[in-house]
C-alpha cells in the first residue's frame, strides 16, 4: 500500500512538473452518489481541484480544500469528511453513505496529492529562480570590488 501511494506521488509530481494532470484529457475529482447520515437525505458528492461540493434537494455547500483537515472511511460504505471552520475555529465532521466511499476518499486523496506536488514544484522553481539571482548578485559584487 505503501509502495503503491509513493508509486502514485511520484507519478503525480512528475505530470505536475510537465503541468499536465494525471491522465490527458482526465479531470482529477469526480461526482458520487451519497446520504447524508444525519438528514437523511441523497444527493451528489462533487470532489474537484478546489475542494468538495454537497448538493442536496433542500441545500448545497462548498468545502474548500484548505479546509479539509481529514477524510477517511468506515465499513458499511461511510466516508467521513472533517472540516476546520475558521471562523469558529470548530472541525465540523460530516459522514455518508455511499457504495462508492472508498473511490470518494481515494479522489480526495488524489487532489490532495496533485496540489501538493504542484505547490512543491512551484517552492522548488522560486529557490532556483532565488539561487540564480544570489549567484548574478555575488558574481556583480564580484566585479564591482575588481574595479
Amino acid at each position: 500500500c505503501k509502495d503503491l501511494y509513493y508509486c502514485i506521488k511520484e507519478s503525480m509530481e512528475r505530470a505536475a512538473a510537465r503541468g499536465v494532470g494525471a491522465l490527458p484529457g482526465v479531470e482529477l475529482g469526480g461526482e458520487f452518489p451519497v446520504q447524508d447520515m444525519k438528514t437523511g437525505e441523497g444527493g451528489l458528492l462533487q470532489v474537484c481541484m478546489e475542494g468538495v461540493g454537497l448538493l442536496f434537494a433542500t441545500s448545497k455547500f462548498f468545502v474548500r480544500l484548505d479546509h479539509i483537515r481529514k477524510c477517511f472511511t468506515q465499513k458499511g460504505g461511510i466516508f467521513i469528511l472533517e472540516e476546520y471552520n475558521p471562523k469558529t475555529r470548530h472541525i465540523i465532521q460530516r459522514k455518508y453513505k455511499s457504495a462508492m466511499a472508498d473511490q470518494i476518499c481515494y479522489a480526495v486523496l488524489c487532489v490532495f496529492s496533485y496540489v501538493a506536488a504542484g505547490s512543491e514544484q512551484k517552492k522548488m522553481e522560486v529557490a532556483q529562480e532565488h539561487a540564480k539571482l544570489a549567484a548574478a548578485a555575488a558574481a556583480a559584487t564580484a566585479a564591482y570590488r575588481k574595479h
